[in-house]
């Protein structure tokens, strides 16, 4: 099913970019709620929050794609 995972390389790789993007998306999660919980913010702060986490990917993105 999973042909390429027989290969160790591809196999480091991916476990490791699992690994990262589950600490990735465990920061925006605590980040989050450290606004809504511990500094009392409202849906307003949390989505300013969100906003100014994916806000490097707009400048990213174009010179992303053309790679």
């Amino acid at each position: 099913m999973f042909r390429s995972l027989r290969h160790r390389d591809y196999r480091l790789y991916w476990s490791g970019m699992f690994v990262s993007n589950a600490g990735t998306w465990m920061q925006r999660v605590a980040q989050d709620w450290l606004v809504l919980v511990t500094l009392g913010g409202g849906a307003t702060a949390a989505g300013i929050t969100t906003g100014l986490q994916f806000l490097p990917f707009l400048p990213a993105a174009p010179v992303g794609g053309v790679l």
